[in-house]
């Protein structure tokens, strides 16, 4: 990628990787207070708000999924039934019990469903059980890493990192879905590698090459206060014939994040990659400084931003919308797990939910790329909207085909006449009944979903 606009105002220049790894500094601490929060630090010109779909589709509940499209169908591997983990008892977290077992298909002409069951005694099939998988979607091909599962048919429990890639052919997937038919005859090819030993991450796809960034290795069980080991890593991959080629890391202590938001910001002189949030920092904090990435193989260069991202640290529905006349990208996190959470009735915001650092949140944050600077704008009411609810943690984004690109980016020139329009529908992830989930208030999954507007000001 050339000329990609990376002048942006207050930014950090990290490290410059061509093959060779940044030396390796000590683990990044949080950032100093915010003393001030300021809610609004531009115009963007639209409102996002989420609306409740009625009457409400019949579809499986699940969160953490990977997912890809074609047409007007969803397909859906992977994720889990149940809501945030637990951490009261052993057997409870990540129990085999509650993973998705089965592959989905969802019409969203109609707006039903079609499962197919698994044999969960399948040895192949077990990496279709995991969550937090990377994945990443080329036209007809849907590329799957990783992923936090178990390799044992009778384990109870998650334990294991999967290190296998599948990539599968989407439309032939349905087709065997729909017909209750053989899943592995629309497996294309699977690799395996340590290099691909990823949860928690994020995969993209660009110009041929593969970039599985962040993310973490989580070997046993999942024990509290125990971390995974963090690849604190851009991991740059080909696949020629089948097999990985022109393998590079761009390693650094600054990358030392999971669970987060990577998305393409698309651009007149060249798209490139924008990270927001991740989890943990040395404290036990979201971070809350963006990162560029300037995708080019091998010689991949990032960059951290001064900014303050306030919430939605956490990975949550996002929609990336373009503007093409004013070459101004905008990406709407909508709710999910952040570190600041704001009050209507006191109009107060609150760093963290009273002790826990990183409460559920019903925020929507436009974080706005334009010009080569990036800015910020949480929706606040009652001037803008806020989610009806505790959602959109590990939930996904499915854009509206008449006011999108191909990749899913909604085409904001496409948005014409009509002052509120229906871009999309949020769908799944995890929903709290209070800002800190526990056994007195449980997270589910949601079952519901939600038409995703956007409103011209």
């Amino acid at each position: 990628m050339k000329n990609i606009p990376f002048s942006l105002s207050g930014l950090l220049l990290i490290c410059v990787i061509s093959h060779f790894a940044c030396k390796e500094t000590s683990k990044p601490q949080d950032s100093s207070p915010m003393t001030e929060v300021v809610s609004e630090s531009l115009d963007a010109g639209f409102d996002i708000s989420v609306r409740t779909m009625e009457p409400n589709p019949s579809i499986p509940g699940l969160q953490s999924a990977a997912w890809a499209r074609s047409g007007n169908k969803v397909l859906l591997i992977g994720g889990r039934k149940t809501g945030f983990h637990g951490l009261s008892g052993l057997d409870t977290i990540f129990n085999s019990r509650l993973a998705n077992k089965s592959i989905y298909v969802l019409d969203m002409s109609t707006w039903t469903s079609t499962e197919l069951k698994l044999n969960p005694k399948d040895q192949s099939m077990l990496q279709f059980f995991s969550s937090n998988m990377e994945f990443f979607q080329d036209k007809d091909t849907l590329y799957i890493v990783g992923g936090y599962g178990t390799t044992k048919i009778t384990g109870s429990r998650s334990d294991f990192t999967f290190d296998k890639m599948l990539a599968i052919n989407v439309p032939l997937m349905i087709s065997q879905v729909e017909s209750q038919g053989d899943p592995q005859k629309a497996i294309l090819y699977t690799i395996q590698s340590p290099f691909l030993q990823v949860s928690g991450g994020e995969l993209i796809k660009q110009a041929g090459t593969f970039y599985l960034m962040f993310g973490q290795n989580y070997a046993g069980a999942y024990t509290i206060n125990k971390t995974g080991n963090y690849t604190e890593a851009i991991r740059v991959f080909k696949v020629i014939g089948g097999k990985l080629a022109d393998t590079a890391s761009i390693r650094n202590s600054e990358l030392h994040r999971r669970d987060l938001n990577v998305v393409v910001i698309p651009q007149k002189s060249g798209s490139f990659f924008a990270t927001f949030g991740g989890v943990f920092t040395a404290a036990g904090n979201g971070f809350d400084q963006p990162i560029y990435i300037a995708p080019e193989g091998p010689s991949t260069t990032y960059r951290i931003d001064t900014l303050h991202q306030l919430t939605s640290q956490y990975n949550c529905a996002r929609v990336v919308i373009y503007d093409q006349a004013t070459d101004k990208t905008t990406v709407a996190l909508m709710g999910g797990i952040g570190r600041f959470q704001y009050h209507v009735d006191s109009a107060y915001w609150e760093d963290g939910d009273d002790g826990a650092l990183l409460p559920f949140v019903k925020t929507i944050t436009q974080m706005q790329y334009v010009q080569g600077n990036m800015a910020q704008r949480v929706q606040i009411p009652p001037g803008s909207p806020e989610l009806p609810a505790l959602l959109g943690a590990n939930a996904i984004f499915l854009a509206n085909p008449d006011f999108s690109f191909s990749d899913g980016t909604i085409d904001y020139a496409k948005i014409k006449g009509n002052l509120t329009t229906i871009i999309g529908y949020l769908y799944g992830g995890i929903q709290s009944p209070s800002p800190s989930s526990n056994d007195v208030n449980p997270s589910s999954v949601n079952n519901q979903m939600y038409e995703v507007i956007l409103t011209k000001k």
